[in-house]
């Protein structure tokens, strides 16, 4: 079982024994050695989801958390890369959308209170 399955058995266990909105924090894509690598749709399809939002943030404070974060390693990239991989997951995340025909909202990281309008 990969990683996509083991994640959708969880999220749908919890999400049966639950009458509460879930917000379920995940990425589109993951940022590997070799590069970007997208999640393939059907996994959000086995999800279920209402709505999927897209969270930006500035790419430069992305780059300086990145370099803070001394607990996890992974690709060191400069904002211009951190960028283009924004870019990449806002079109990936709405195509997615699309494709499992849910609704698609963008929210920058200062209005991170859309959210608690979606799910209130």
């Amino acid at each position: 079982m990969n990683n996509q399955d083991l994640l959708i058995a969880a999220y749908k266990r919890e999400a049966q024994v639950t009458t509460l909105p879930i917000i379920f924090d995940g990425h589109n894509v993951i940022d590997g050695r070799d590069g970007l690598v997208e999640i393939p749709t059907s996994v959000f399809r086995a999800l279920d989801l209402n709505v999927i939002c897209y969270l930006s943030a500035n790419p430069e404070l992305i780059a300086e958390r990145r370099q803070m974060d001394v607990g996890r390693a992974r690709p060191a990239r400069d904002a211009v890369t951190l960028a283009e991989h924004q870019r990449i997951a806002y079109s990936a995340a709405e195509r997615i959308a699309g494709e499992i025909g849910c609704d698609f909202v963008a929210i920058a990281d200062d209005k991170i209170d859309h959210l608690i309008e979606l799910v209130g």
